[in-house]
């Protein structure tokens, strides 16, 4: 069984395995290391990732990117009023105020579109390592809310992922820079300071730190099995 950690951005998902005491990126059936963050469905199909992408222009308003800032937020939040436009599908307000995809007379949660991405992750594990997901970490920007990390965790659950932990990509960053620098001191008396500053987005894509994050959160989980051992 797989230890992986998952990068899921704006624009790119990627993937990292725990693999012989290191940590490997791992490519998808397109032998790409970054899979696109995009869902869209057909009249009985699904597509994620590079086939989503492919099929984007002739299926605009049945496929879905971008959502991941959209998880937990209500409609009205300031933030998806702005961003309306650049999903794709329509976006609408569900009964509890918060925000849903219309697609083919269906409306999904953001969650439930992050649940197809993790199924799609499953499924790149499984063809890549030839066994299926264990437990496995997610990376999230600093400024999500619970309520954020909470939709995330309801995603993993639908997905039937064991999602053991969330973390900051800062924190991501700064343990993966730790791990691979054997210069850091731990002299109190003449202390090494290490600033992490994460310049942001803006919810488009940005490839800062992303081999970073990916390969700390498959550090994160080793560093844990060994600890138990």
């Amino acid at each position: 069984m797989a230890v992986v950690g998952i990068d899921i951005g704006d624009h790119s998902t990627y993937i990292a395995v725990a693999k012989q005491g290191g940590v490997e990126t791992i490519a998808n059936d397109y032998t790409q290391r970054n899979t696109p963050t995009i869902v869209a469905l057909g009249g009985r199909q699904r597509f994620m990732g590079v086939s989503a992408e492919n099929q984007r222009n002739l299926n605009v308003k049945n496929t879905v990117s971008y959502f991941k800032n959209f998880l937990g937020r209500s409609y009205k939040d300031e933030y998806v009023q702005k961003e309306l436009n650049e999903i794709g599908a329509d976006v609408v307000e569900l009964e509890d105020g918060k925000v849903g995809f219309k697609i083919h007379n269906n409306t999904y949660r953001p969650e439930q579109i992050l649940a197809m991405m993790f199924t799609k992750v499953k499924d790149i594990v499984r063809n890549d390592q030839g066994e299926d997901i264990e437990t496995c970490v997610v990376s999230v920007p600093v400024h999500f809310t619970e309520t954020q990390r909470s939709a995330i965790k309801d995603a993993a659950k639908i997905a039937k992922l064991n999602l053991v932990q969330i973390m900051n990509d800062t924190s991501a960053l700064a343990l993966a820079y730790g791990k691979t620098k054997n210069d850091l001191t731990s002299d109190e008396r003449n202390p090494r300071y290490v600033v992490f500053i994460d310049c942001g987005s803006g919810g488009r894509p940005n490839n800062h730190g992303g081999d970073y994050k990916r390969r700390s959160c498959c550090s994160w989980k080793l560093i844990q099995h060994k600890r138990r051992g």
